[in-house]
């Protein structure tokens, strides 16, 4: 088949493969990894109207 021999399909397929390795063996640290909010002052607002 042509299709097996185009680079594209093994970039695709290499590149999936990665993906699901990490995010599988690094899914414990997302999940515990807490969210915390983002916190903007009075003086970031202040330069952020200036600007």
């Amino acid at each position: 088949m042509k299709l097996l021999r185009e680079p594209l399909l093994h970039f695709a397929v290499v590149g999936a493969i990665l993906f699901g390795g990490y995010s599988w063996l690094n899914e414990t640290r997302a999940k515990d990894a807490a969210l915390e909010p983002v916190r903007i002052a009075e003086g970031d607002v202040r330069w952020l109207k200036q600007t």
